[in-house]
């Protein structure tokens, strides 16, 4: 899960003057892509969750108090009870009041596959409804790719790079769908497909960032120490530029190498910092040489993702 897949566009949160309903129901949709944007800074990381996250959910109450019937805002504080407050039955209630406002929004039905279905390991149902978002949507790259990480939840492989591939012939310039291709065959220790689609992002990307792919790549055959020595480089360059929100790419690369107990020691502090996307614990792959681990089991317990 990739910084660049944003499903809305940044908000202005100002107040706007008016009168009347309709100048508040106006205000209110101009809430909306603030919203969305302090959302998805917290839980890529370019933003500290605790800062980002109670901006969202602020933006969306107000949003809410100008005009209930707004589906969009309700989507937004979803989001924020989803991926922030681990608070799944306030989640679903957003979602579902969303789509019941707006069953026809594309991103509703985005939404409530992403952000609850998904993390909660209901990955049937969350096929379907991602399903039925691209049917309302069917050209959107970030919606296909969204389609092909649960195909990746699923172990379903092949699935998942169909759709990365389908996204990035749609938008060649969509980084999320190339991250995505790549950790999958990264993890599936395709050397020969990984370096393809490396070829592929230096070409339309500057600066791409290959460390955790060196890495677990370096582990696939033997090499640990060279492995944790380019993760801990990627680290001290984390620490050098104040990126916040690297705990959990800290903690899947640890996982994905066999490493652990560094692994546990970054997801209990993406769990101290609100990590938004330890939502996806449950259902991700680089996590599952930690599923044996009561650690881990416990940590599950607190995101209220227990089986």
């Amino acid at each position: 899960r990739s910084p660049c897949s944003l499903p809305g566009t940044c908000w202005s949160g100002s107040r706007i003057p008016g009168r009347g309903h309709r100048a508040g129901r106006e205000c209110a949709k101009i809430r909306r892509p603030l919203v969305d944007c302090y959302t998805w800074l917290g839980v890529f990381g370019w933003s500290e969750a605790r800062q980002a996250m109670p901006q969202a959910r602020q933006a969306a109450n107000r949003a809410l108090k100008l005009d209930e019937t707004l589906a969009a805002a309700h989507v937004s504080l979803g989001y924020v009870k989803a991926l922030y407050d681990w608070d799944w039955r306030g989640a679903e209630r957003e979602f579902k009041r969303a789509l019941q406002l707006s069953p026809g929004d594309a991103d509703g039905h985005f939404a409530y596959s992403v952000t609850y279905l998904t993390p909660l390991g209901r990955l049937d149902e969350a096929l379907t409804e991602i399903q039925r978002a691209l049917a309302l949507d069917p050209l959107s790259p970030y919606k296909i790719t969204a389609a092909g990480m649960i195909y990746s939840d699923r172990r379903e492989y092949d699935r998942a790079v169909e759709q990365y591939r389908k996204a990035i012939e749609l938008d060649p310039k969509f980084y999320h769908a190339y991250d995505e291709l790549r950790g999958v065959e990264t993890m599936r220790g395709r050397r020969a497909a990984v370096d393809a689609v490396m070829q592929a992002m230096r070409a339309a990307f500057p600066n791409v960032d290959d460390a955790s792919v060196r890495a677990r790549l370096a582990a696939q055959q033997g090499r640990q120490a060279e492995a944790r020595g380019l993760i801990e480089n990627w680290i001290r360059e984390g620490n050098r530029t104040e990126r916040p929100g690297k705990s959990c790419y800290a903690a899947q690369v640890y996982a994905s190498i066999g490493e652990k107990d560094l692994a546990m020691k970054w997801l209990e502090r993406a769990y101290e910092e609100r990590n938004p996307l330890l939502a996806y614990a449950k259902v991700m792959p680089f996590y599952d040489t930690l599923r044996s681990d009561p650690r881990f089991a416990k940590l599950l317990k607190h995101l209220g993702l227990a089986a």
